[in-house]
């Protein structure tokens, strides 16, 4: 017990607490980890993950960032560091950066269905629509049941112009889900 390294007690700490939604204490206790163990991606991933709940983007992306540098030798194991990168910038409408994250996790994981909608949301904003509605028939083919997933179908079709299948998909999304408002109102518009 007295070899334990005491970042890791600190980490373990910084979990709990995120875990129960304290995320100002997880922030100042994952610091410290880092601060201990600053050669660690796995900390200043979840540093990073922590400030972003606080709303410290800024500060969440230079942690982020930093864990992307220091594990560069093991794509796979940053996915999630990926995601938490491609939600901030999502959050702030920076759909080029978002989409960049998000492609690079579709690299790896193409089946990550969520990942691939999200990605199409970015290329639709960006004005990619035929990629955007390449990418939403795909995840409306793996998700039958969805009515997100028909919704976003729907609203790229519309803005591709093709309003009878956009009319299709609202009409599909509001059969799978009738309280579903955004397409009730976008089936008004086709």
């Amino acid at each position: 017990m007295g070899s334990e390294k005491p970042w890791k007690k600190l980490a373990e700490n910084g979990d709990a607490l995120f875990q129960r939604g304290a995320y100002h204490a997880a922030v100042s206790v994952y610091k410290q980890a880092v601060d201990q163990n600053h050669e660690s991606w796995q900390l200043h991933l979840r540093y990073g993950r922590a400030l972003s709940r606080i709303g410290r983007q800024k500060d969440a992306l230079a942690e982020l960032f930093q864990s992307l540098f220091l594990n560069d030798k093991d794509p796979a194991a940053n996915l999630s560091t990926r995601a938490e990168i491609a939600a901030i910038f999502l959050k702030e409408g920076n759909y080029d950066e978002a989409g960049g994250q998000l492609k690079q996790i579709l690299e790896l994981k193409p089946d990550d269905m969520d990942v691939r909608g999200n990605y199409a949301v970015c290329l639709e904003q960006l004005g990619f629509i035929e990629l955007a509605c390449e990418e939403l028939n795909m995840v409306a083919r793996a998700r039958p049941n969805s009515s997100t997933a028909f919704y976003n179908l729907g609203n790229a079709l519309f803005k591709k112009s093709d309003f009878k299948r956009a009319k299709l998909s609202f009409k599909r999304a509001i059969g799978l889900d009738p309280s579903n408002n955004l397409a009730i109102v976008a089936l008004g518009r086709t």
